[in-house]
């Protein structure tokens, strides 16, 4: 069922979608709107959210390489794809204007190395 829904909602994104489908489908809700598009939506405001509270607790930004706990390797792994994607133009606008609010100087991050303790 999963499989023709799929179907249907890439019928629809082409305008290749029969009308009597397109009326049919009209009366259950939520019929097109994918749902792991839907969870991945989700995980990544999740993620912003503990990157802004890791940040906010007094860290230094996380690395996604030689980290502290497992909780900074999450972070800068997710921090590290969104650089790289911002990079080859393949990160939304709307994300990167959430970066730059919720995160002055995420673009750049720390600076090489460990900091001096």
């Amino acid at each position: 069922m999963a499989r023709w829904f799929s179907d249907r909602r890439r019928e629809a994104a082409q305008g290749t979608l029969q009308a009597l489908y397109s009326e049919g489908l009209g009366r259950v809700p939520g019929w097109d709107r994918n749902p792991r598009a839907a969870a991945g939506e989700v995980r990544w405001y999740g993620l912003l959210a503990q990157l802004v509270e890791f940040r906010a607790e007094g860290n230094d930004w996380p690395r996604h390489k030689k980290c502290a706990s497992e909780r900074e390797h999450t972070l800068g792994v997710w921090l590290h794809a969104q650089r790289q994607k911002r990079r080859l133009g393949e990160l939304e606008p709307r994300k990167i204007e959430h970066l730059d609010d919720a995160l002055p100087g995420w673009r750049t991050g720390r600076t090489r190395g460990r900091p001096a303790s």
